[in-house]
């Protein structure tokens, strides 16, 4: 799971309250060996592939090098988003990362050159978001958007000697995007207006690490960016994530394939999305009753700096405790 992310300070003695119990998520818990995994999902996603070095390098320039080959300058994450104000400070909408449309995209993209081209900055349309061209700004933490999904933001989300260009242009597509005929066909079918750019994943010009020496054999499922683009790095390629485990299952293996490798993320798709109760009806609870029948004879899950490895046999520890799932993560 690549953005589980909780914070123990928010959460507080109300968790109970405000999360929903995941019985399959639980489970896995309460059975699995647990063991820690001191890397960022990336990090570790790319040494599951044999691509460490790729690990390293930020998230953008995989992405752009193996997929947006005209944005390999400089390229940065641009993510669309909603953000709400507030008296005193903005927050991240639980569902403001915005997957938008191909005919939105290339609208945007277009309207964005007729703008800020002259400045040599470009955006491609990239896995419903897009990749920021021509921005050269090297010491830059911008930190990325996903731990702020229904969050205060602080003041500064971008650290450097370059964060203050970062900032202005930020604030620069905020207006641009103000009232824009994209948004307003949005508002219309009721789904969130974009309001913000939020430019994340660059500001390293450091060489990219060699391809490896053989292709990568493991099948992936993966629909974000940085994933995809690290499989094409190692002239592999990531498919589509099926909607739920039983798809994937149906998915005809190759002759030495033994198993998937799966991102799945808990971005809500809109307002109304329940995204935890629906990864755990859809992958937590089918991959339990599929150890139970042999169908699966492991399941390793990556999620919140763990690594939970689960068998069949494992199941047969009755006397291990059901806590909830947040009290365990």
């Amino acid at each position: 799971m690549s953005d589980l992310h909780l914070d123990a300070d928010a959460l507080g003695d109300g968790a109970g309250q405000m999360l929903p119990r995941l019985a399959g998520l639980e489970t896995i818990l309460r059975f699995a060996n647990r063991h820690p995994v001191p890397l960022t999902w990336r990090a570790a996603l790319a040494e599951e592939l044999g691509l460490r070095p790729w690990g390293a390098v930020p998230p953008a320039r995989v992405a752009a090098a193996a997929l947006c080959p005209e944005a390999g300058v400089d390229p940065w994450f641009a993510t669309p988003v909603h953000r709400i104000a507030a008296l005193d400070h903005l927050r991240l909408h639980p569902a403001g990362m915005l997957t938008l449309q191909a005919s939105e995209l290339a609208g945007l993209a277009a309207d964005f050159d007729r703008h800020f081209g002259v400045a040599g900055l470009a955006l491609h349309p990239l896995c419903g978001g897009f990749v920021l061209s021509g921005f050269a700004a090297c010491d830059v933490d911008a930190q990325e958007p996903a731990p702020y999904l229904g969050a205060r933001l602080p003041r500064a989300l971008a650290h450097g000697v370059d964060a203050a260009q970062l900032l202005r242009l930020s604030g620069e597509c905020e207006l641009w995007l103000h009232e824009h005929a994209v948004n307003q066909d949005r508002q219309q079918r009721g789904q969130l207006p974009v309001n913000g750019l939020w430019f994340w994943g660059g500001g390293d010009c450091a060489a990219l690490p060699p391809p490896p020496d053989l292709p990568m054999q493991q099948r992936v499922f993966a629909d974000d960016a940085f994933t995809v683009g690290l499989c094409h790095a190692a002239d592999g390629e990531a498919q589509a994530v099926p909607v739920d485990l039983a798809a994937l299952l149906a998915v005809p293996a190759g002759s030495a394939d033994d198993g998937a490798l799966v991102v799945l993320d808990s971005v809500p798709r809109g307002p109304r999305d329940a995204p935890l109760p629906r990864l755990d009806a859809s992958w937590f609870e089918p991959a339990l009753a599929a150890l139970r029948d042999g169908r699966l004879t492991q399941l390793t899950l990556l999620v919140a700096g763990r690594r939970l490895t689960l068998k069949r046999w494992h199941l047969l520890r009755l006397w291990a405790r059901t806590e909830p799932w947040w009290q365990c993560l």
